[in-house]
């Protein structure tokens, strides 16, 4: 079984599209670290809706290669990988390339936004505790009233 040009076509939209959101995610990777660094709540904020918005059409796009892939009889369980080996014959090689690539690059901007996350959980403690210190927040009691079981 080969894949038809018409099916080749749609795989490459559809990968090329999910290197786009990549792209976007990488940079707001790096625009999320500077906007912790800086305290930016705001630029925060904005980026999180675009990581949503990115997120969103990530999964849109899985959706359609998944449609794609029930479009051909295959056998149950199987991954893009297996897919393309399966149907693309002679551009397997460039669809396996494309796919490792965004497995990759997915990969790599899911752990910087990990780490992103713990940066912003230590700037959120630094800030409560400041703002605490001078009276500006209340302090929560760990144990109960009066900080006593």
């Amino acid at each position: 079984m080969v894949i038809g040009t018409d099916m080749a076509s749609e795989l490459q939209t559809i990968l090329s599209r999910m290197e786009q959101c990549t792209r976007i995610l990488e940079g707001i990777v790096g625009r999320e670290r500077q906007a912790v660094r800086q305290f930016d709540g705001e630029t925060l904020m904005q980026l999180i809706d675009l990581r949503a918005n990115c997120h969103r059409e990530m999964s849109d796009l899985e959706q359609q290669c998944r449609a794609l892939m029930a479009n051909v009889d295959l056998p149950a369980g199987l991954g893009l990988e297996g897919f393309i080996e399966l149907v693309a014959g002679i551009d397997a090689d460039h669809f396996q390339s494309l796919r490792r690539q965004l497995y990759e690059r997915m990969a790599h901007v899911g752990q910087e936004s990990e780490e992103n996350r713990v940066r912003m959980r230590a700037a959120f403690d630094v800030t409560t505790h400041l703002l605490q210190e001078l009276g500006a927040v209340e302090k929560r009691q760990s144990y109960g009233p009066g900080g006593r079981w």
